[in-house]
């Protein structure tokens, strides 16, 4: 049950992010400008969150086997 939470944790973060930053593509390109450094910042931010809910997960799996 735990890996299905954060599989979908994951997942949702994922499909959130690239919807942001496919927006923020198609709107630079549109204004012929560079992606925001906000976006790039987001997305920064965001993996490495996800690599710390990923690795803290996995800790803890071993911890209890």
């Amino acid at each position: 049950m735990k890996a299905r939470m954060v599989y979908l944790m994951i997942c949702g973060l994922l499909l959130i992010l690239l919807v942001i930053v496919v927006g923020d593509g198609y709107i630079a390109l549109k204004e012929n400008r560079g992606p925001h450094e906000s976006i790039v910042t987001l997305v920064q931010n965001a993996l490495v969150a996800m690599t710390a809910v990923i690795s803290s997960y996995f800790a803890r799996s071993n911890d209890e086997s």
